[in-house]
C-alpha cells in the first residue's frame, strides 16, 4: 500500500505517513490502490493491441498500394488505356503505345488508326475482341494473339504480346497494328517530297519502278506532297487506304496539280505523219494525235511549237504559249501550219516533178 500524496510505501495499518505527515483513510488509500492495479492490469493488453494496429495499418495500406497498382497496371488496365486513347482521340498517348524503339508510329498514323477502328471495325466490336483476347492471353502459355475482324480486308488489326512483367505482379504488355508498305510507281523519274509527323520525307525512284514511301499502321492517309520531275515541280498530296493493299504492300495514288496537253494540228494534211515532232518547253518529240501530253506543273508557262515536212522541205508552226491561267487537267491546243507557204511550196515540187518525168519519158521515147 502506498501514501495517496507522496507515493510513499505504507504497512497496511499504517494511518499516518512518515514521509509526508499527512493522516491517510484506509478506504481511499485502498480504493487507490484498486484503481492503480486496475491500471497496471491493462498496460500489458495495450501494448499487445498496438503492434496488433500497425499490422493492420501497413496491410490496409498495401492492399490500398495494390488496387492503385492493378487500377493502372493490369493487363486490362494496360488495355482499358489503349481503348481510351481511341475513343478520345488522343493521339499522343495512341502514338506512344503502339511505338517501339525500333518502329515509331506517329501522330499521323494514330489519328488515322483511331479513325478506321472507330468506322471500319467499330469502336465496341473493338474493345470486346481486346479484352477476349487478353483473357485468352491470360489463360494460356501463348505469349501473343492477333485481334481481328471480320469486316476489314486481311482481318488483322492489333497484335497484343506479353513483355515481361510490372512490379514483379502484372504482365507487361505490348501493343502493335500490322503494316504494309506504301508504294507508288512514277511514269517518269521522280523525286518525291513529303510531310509526315511535322517532318519532311525524300525518296526518289525510277520511272515505272515502285518507290517505297514507307511502312503504315491500317488506316486512311493524305500526305501534302511536292514531286519532282525534269518537267518541273509538283504540289498536291499522296493518297492510300490500308485497305486497298495486297500482301505487305498498299499502291498510292497521286494527286498533283498538273496539266495534260491534248494537242492538235491544224493544215497538215500536206505534212508527213512521221516526220511531225513536237517541241513543249525546248523538249523535242514524237507527234501522236492520241497522245495525252504531260504531265506539266500549273504554275509555270508552257511553250508549244511543232515542225513537219511537205515534199523535202521542213516547215514549222508559230510558238504557243500558255500562261498559268490557261492551264487545266486536260488542256487542248491547237498549232497551226501556214497552209499558203505549205501549198505553194508542194505545188512547186509538183510542177517540177511533172516537169521532170515528163523530159524524163520524153528522152526515154527517143532513144528508145
Amino acid at each position: 500500500m502506498k501514501c495517496p500524496y507522496c507515493n510513499e510505501p505504507l504497512k497496511d495499518d499504517q494511518l499516518l505517513c512518515t514521509y509526508c505527515g499527512k493522516r491517510v483513510d484506509v478506504d481511499q488509500n485502498q480504493d487507490d490502490f484498486n484503481r492503480r492495479q486496475k491500471y497496471t492490469s491493462k498496460k500489458p493488453s495495450i501494448k499487445k493491441i498496438i503492434p496488433l494496429g500497425i499490422g493492420l495499418f501497413i496491410l490496409i495500406l498495401l492492399l490500398i498500394l495494390f488496387i492503385l497498382l492493378s487500377n493502372f497496371n493490369s493487363p486490362k488496365a494496360q488495355a482499358k488505356t489503349l481503348i481510351n486513347s481511341i475513343e478520345h482521340n488522343d493521339t499522343q498517348r495512341l502514338s506512344y503505345i503502339l511505338s517501339t524503339k525500333e518502329s515509331k508510329v506517329s501522330k499521323e498514323e494514330a489519328k488515322a488508326y483511331a479513325k478506321y477502328i472507330k468506322e471500319r471495325v467499330g469502336i465496341e466490336n473493338y474493345k470486346e475482341d481486346v479484352y477476349s483476347t487478353i483473357d485468352k492471353l491470360d489463360n494460356n502459355k501463348s505469349v501473343a494473339y492477333f485481334v481481328t475482324s471480320p469486316k476489314v480486308k486481311d482481318h488483322k488489326v492489333l497484335r497484343i504480346s506479353k513483355n515481361g512483367r510490372r512490379y514483379f505482379l502484372f504482365d507487361n504488355l505490348s501493343f502493335r497494328a500490322p503494316t504494309k508498305q506504301a508504294v507508288v510507281k512514277p511514269e517518269e523519274d521522280s523525286t518525291y517530297h513529303f510531310h509526315n509527323d511535322g517532318k519532311t520525307k525524300t525518296v526518289v525512284g525510277k520511272a515505272n519502278e515502285q518507290i517505297v514511301l514507307g511502312n503504315y499502321i491500317p488506316g486512311e492517309y493524305e500526305l501534302e506532297a511536292k514531286r519532282e520531275t525534269d518537267k518541273g515541280t509538283f504540289k498536291g498530296k499522296l493518297k492510300f487506304d490500308y485497305n486497298d493493299g495486297e500482301a505487305d504492300t498498299i499502291p498510292v495514288q497521286e494527286e498533283f496539280k498538273e496539266a495534260n496537253l491534248d494537242i492538235k494540228l491544224n493544215h497538215a494534211d500536206k505534212i508527213k505523219d512521221k516526220s511531225v515532232k513536237v517541241t513543249i518547253n525546248d523538249k523535242e518529240q514524237e507527234y501522236d494525235a492520241d497522245k495525252l501530253y504531260g504531265p506539266y506543273p500549273l504554275n509555270h508557262e508552257i511553250k508549244i511549237s511543232a515542225i513537219g515536212k511537205a515534199k523535202d522541205k521542213q516547215f514549222k508552226t508559230e510558238t504557243v504559249s500558255l500562261r498559268k491561267a490557261q492551264l487545266e487537267k486536260k488542256t487542248s491546243i491547237t498549232l497551226d501550219f501556214d497552209q499558203d507557204e505549205i501549198n505553194q511550196y508542194v505545188e512547186k515540187k509538183e510542177k517540177e516533178e511533172k516537169e521532170k518525168n515528163s523530159l524524163t519519158h520524153k528522152l526515154k521515147e527517143l532513144f528508145s
